[in-house]
């Protein structure tokens, strides 16, 4: 009953245009387990297929972009991985892990002086995250700054002192 009485207290806070912001986001979320999970079964041949569909039906949705850019990253199509993580911090210039993932491409791509004007983004995007600082730390750690890696693995551990790949 008390589950029940918090969901109507949050409905009812959130009003209409918020409650179909959520349904919407389990929606995404819903089908993006389903794609992994059926993709994970050997049950799709073209799991991108299946996202791309995804995104069609709900294009303004961050986490149905972020899912298409990820999935494009892993199939090696980076420059479209990158345009959709740009469309996202069109929409959405705070989106950390846009960011996060847009300096990762770019640093595959070589293009390191952008990569790392990417992660910095991420870093001051979110400052609770502790990605963006891990990230950028060993992306200075790869290019030899030991010591501001070493400030930046500390900075995730401040963000959240449990992140285990920050105790290096």
């Amino acid at each position: 009953a008390s589950l029940a009485a918090a969901g109507a207290r949050l409905a009812a806070r959130l009003g209409p245009a918020g409650r179909q912001r959520v349904m919407l986001g389990l929606v995404v979320v819903a089908m993006a387990a389903a794609i992994r999970i059926q993709f994970r079964a050997g049950e799709w041949q073209d799991p991108l297929r299946h996202i791309v569909r995804v995104v069609d039906k709900f294009p303004e949705h961050e986490g149905a972009r972020m899912f298409l850019g990820v999935t494009l990253e892993r199939l090696g199509r980076r420059e479209e991985a990158m345009a959709e993580y740009l469309r996202v911090l069109a929409r959405n210039p705070r989106a950390a892990p846009a960011w996060t993932n847009l300096a990762t491409c770019l640093e595959a791509a070589g293009r390191r002086p952008e990569a790392r004007a990417a992660y910095e983004r991420a870093v001051a995007a979110d400052p609770a995250d502790p990605v963006p600082p891990y990230r950028l730390g060993l992306f200075l750690e790869r290019a030899g700054h030991n010591r501001q890696a070493e400030a930046l693995y500390r900075e995730a551990l401040r963000r959240r002192p449990n992140f285990l790949a920050a105790h290096r």
